[in-house]
C-alpha cells in the first residue's frame, strides 16, 4: 500500500483505511501515536472532520470489535459503518504506518517504536 492511496485496498477494508488516514494524519504536529492511544482502550474512541469515528467496543458479539464510521458524502464509501476485528485493525494500522515511512523516512524510528509499543509486530502485515 502507498500512503494515502485507498484504491489499493480491498473493498471490504476501504472504510477502515480511509478513517486511519485521518487518525494518523496529525503526525505533522503530534507524535504518530497521538490518536492511536485513544483507539486501543476499551470504550474509548475518537472522531473528527471530515466526518469519521473509530471506537473499540468489547461488548459486541465478537469480543474486541472496532466500530468504524465515515460520512459517505465525504468518503464515498458504502456501507458507511462497519465492525472490524482486532487483528484486522491492528494489521491495517501497521500497514498504514509502514506506508507512511515510505513517504516520510525520517519517521522510521518513531514508527518502529509505535509498532513495538502497541504489539503490532505480532499481527499480520
Amino acid at each position: 500500500m502507498k500512503w494515502g492511496n485507498i484504491n489499493e485496498i480491498q473493498p471490504e477494508n476501504k472504510l477502515l483505511y480511509w478513517v486511519l488516514m485521518y487518525v494518523l494524519a496529525p503526525y505533522f504536529e503530534n507524535p504518530i501515536d497521538h490518536w492511536l492511544k485513544d483507539i486501543f482502550a476499551n470504550g474509548r474512541g475518537l472522531g473528527g472532520d471530515p466526518g469519521w469515528s473509530i471506537e473499540y467496543v468489547s461488548d459486541q458479539p465478537k469480543e474486541g470489535n472496532y466500530h468504524i464510521w465515515a460520512d459517505p458524502d465525504m468518503s464515498g464509501i458504502y456501507p458507511d459503518e462497519k465492525f472490524y476485528n482486532i487483528e484486522t485493525v491492528h494489521s491495517a494500522i501497521k500497514e498504514s504506518l509502514l506506508a507512511l515511512v515510505d513517504v516520510y523516512p525520517n519517521k522510521t524510528g518513531e514508527v518502529k517504536d509505535v509498532i513495538r509499543r502497541y504489539n503490532l509486530s505480532e499481527n499480520s502485515g
